[in-house]
């Protein structure tokens, strides 16, 4: 019998070890590119932006999050936000707006439907009263969520 040698040994775990470093930089490249969400994401009721007119006749009175999926940089705050709408009970109120195709131009279509003064910034919560634009928050730190919640109850 013929033996084998080391040479084809130390080939075949290079080989090994390639496919296992390979399978790992691939699998975090899809896990930093295709499943980022948003905290508020997984935990409040999604609408597209082609919904938002017939949700607001439902729902005339409603807060809008609207953030961009792909941006992580917001958890903690999104956290703080997540931790007031549990407390003060008003997931009816709240719905995610998903801006994922990156484009800020939505905020001057909402500005003209519905008489609002919106800036080009993600992310933004924004106050909806009777169906129009009451406020909007861009600094998710210092929202004071008395105010909000009472505005909508």
């Amino acid at each position: 019998m013929r033996e084998v040698p080391k040479k084809n040994y130390i080939i075949m775990l290079i080989i090994i070890l390639s496919i296992i470093i390979v399978t790992i930089f691939l699998s975090n490249q899809y896990n930093t590119r295709f499943k980022r969400t948003s905290v508020l994401y997984n935990y409040l009721s999604e609408i597209k932006k082609k919904d938002l007119d017939s949700y607001l006749i439902e729902k005339p009175d409603i807060i809008i999050y609207a953030s961009n999926k792909y941006n992580n940089s917001f958890e903690l705050q999104e956290e703080k936000i997540m931790q007031e709408i549990m407390d003060n009970n008003i997931y009816d109120y709240f719905v995610y707006l998903n801006l994922e195709d990156k484009k800020l131009n939505i905020f001057n279509e909402l500005n003209k439907k519905y008489n609002g003064n919106l800036k080009n910034q993600l992310p933004v919560l924004i106050i909806f009263e009777n169906g129009e634009i009451k406020n909007a928050y861009y600094d998710l730190d210092k929202i004071d969520f008395t105010n909000i919640t009472e505005a909508i109850k």
